[in-house]
């Protein structure tokens, strides 16, 4: 992760916070998590600049991990669902854990079932090499000559992704993610 995180430095000058776990969901807080620590050490040092944090959960140390935090840090708990949850007494990850799958189920419908599975420490899925099967879409151009005209690369842009949204639509697919790379002439 160090590596990766120094390749990035040096190849696009931009830090990156990284969290490691066993599954999505503790690997996605223990990111979130290494910036606000990131942050709080900058802070400390009187420095300034966006945070770079890596923090590792060890295997079998998720429930653990995220048993003191509030239920907020568990993707998809957004506001409605943290309010319905603090007018059930639950406001912690640990009180969410012990709380009966069924009386969540009831409920919160299915969702119910993955917030006492991320509670737990098991994520909404395990990482595995198959995971790696991720469907990607895109297209590319390199201009005859480089140029700054804004509204020229803005229409290559847009025709580019014009062409990837047809190919979605044949396809059947929608998007849920959409990276946009940019090469200067320096």
């Amino acid at each position: 992760a160090a590596a990766i995180k120094r390749a990035v430095y040096e190849e696009l000058k931009i830090t990156v916070s990284i969290g490691i776990s066993s599954n999505r969901v503790c690997a996605k807080v223990a990111s979130d998590l290494s910036k606000v620590i990131a942050r709080a050490e900058m802070e400390r040092r009187r420095q300034t600049g966006p945070p770079n944090g890596l923090l590792v959960v060890p295997l079998g140390k998720e429930k653990e991990f995220l048993a003191p935090l509030p239920v907020s840090v568990i993707p998809g708990i957004g506001k409605r669902t943290a309010v319905a949850l603090d007018a059930l007494g639950i406001r912690t990850v640990d009180r969410l854990a012990s709380t009966d799958e069924r009386a969540l189920t009831r409920i919160f419908g299915v969702t119910g079932t993955y917030l006492h599975e991320a509670a737990n420490g098991r994520g909404s899925r395990e990482l595995a090499e198959e995971d790696r099967d991720a469907k990607s879409i895109s297209r590319s151009t390199t201009f005859a000559s480089d140029s700054a005209d804004a509204d020229f690369i803005f229409s290559v842009f847009f025709y580019l992704s014009e062409k990837i949204a047809r190919d979605l639509r044949a396809e059947g697919l929608v998007a849920s993610t959409i990276n946009v790379k940019m090469r200067y002439s320096d």
